[in-house]
């Protein structure tokens, strides 16, 4: 059995020679044969370059609302019903001018009333003084004594006191009814009128604005999240609805304050409205680098 296992060992040996030596001159004639580029091969040439540090901007994208760097909010300084709208949205008003009336009939039945107890206290007045002059003289003949005069005396210088105090109610009063009509505090272009005749009208109502020309500035309004990577002098651009430069201009303000509502920080840019391409409360879509 040992003899068995011996001869076939050795034909085992016989068979891996037998198969190894043809391999070994197959791949030597490989390695001496030159190598033969066919017909649709060709050499490519590289082209190397050195690597340069670039900056690669960092973008982001807003809308952003746009609003006169000079615009009045008119508000009524007096409540009541509008009788009078007297000038149009887009309208130029100047200064002075009036806008709008509000019906003025209770205030003024108060000044007519102001007036009328200003005259009863100045006829009053007239009486004290006639009284006074003529207690000075008794006074001063020895007829009356020191407090008699004083009690004329008194008694006109109360008289006077009211009737100084009822002027200047009438001056009030005359003044308040001036508030009635309200007027352009400035130059400039009315803006939307939200009111109409017959509306009741409080110190809080808007009634409209005035809007000087000139340059607007853009309300951005960015997350806190990237509040910090914002500042001044950062580049914004105008965007139109195809993503296409309209106007450039740089951030010029950053507020210190959160917005609780709406997470967010106040950020503005001055926007040059030359021509009247832009208008007030208008929405734009803005990108920052």
């Amino acid at each position: 059995m040992r003899s068995e296992f011996c001869m076939r060992s050795s034909e085992l040996r016989r068979l891996v020679f037998t198969l190894y030596l043809p391999c070994l001159w197959l791949f030597a004639g490989c390695a001496n044969k030159p190598v033969v580029h066919g017909a649709g091969f060709s050499a490519m040439a590289v082209q190397t370059q050195i690597a340069k540090l670039a900056d690669i901007p960092d973008t982001s994208e807003y809308l952003a609302t746009l609003k006169s760097r000079r615009s009045a909010s008119i508000n009524p300084q007096v409540e009541g019903w509008v009788t009078k709208i007297l000038v149009r949205s887009g309208e130029h008003v100047s200064q002075g001018a009036s806008l709008m009336e509000i019906d003025p009939r209770v205030q003024e039945a108060t000044v007519d009333s102001q007036i009328a107890a200003r005259n009863a206290q100045a006829a009053n007045l007239a009486n004290a003084e006639a009284q006074y002059q003529r207690g000075l003289k008794l006074y001063q003949a020895g007829i009356i004594s020191k407090q008699d005069f004083d009690t004329y005396e008194t008694t006109y210088q109360s008289a006077l006191a009211q009737t100084k105090s009822l002027d200047a109610q009438v001056i009030q009063q005359r003044a308040t009814l001036h508030y009635y009509t309200v007027s352009a505090p400035t130059d400039g272009i009315v803006g939307d009128i939200p009111v109409h005749v017959g509306d009741r009208v409080t110190n809080t109502t808007l009634l409209t604005t005035v809007d000087q020309p000139g340059s607007l500035e853009a309300y951005l309004y960015i997350p806190t999240e990237h509040s910090s990577d914002l500042r001044l002098g950062e580049p914004v651009e105008l965007l139109d609805d195809s993503g296409n430069i309209i106007a450039r201009t740089s951030v010029f303000f950053i507020s210190p304050e959160v917005d609780s509502g709406t997470q967010t920080v106040l950020a503005k840019a001055i926007v040059a409205n030359a021509h009247g391409e832009f208008r007030t409360d208008e929405f734009v879509n803005t990108r920052i680098t």
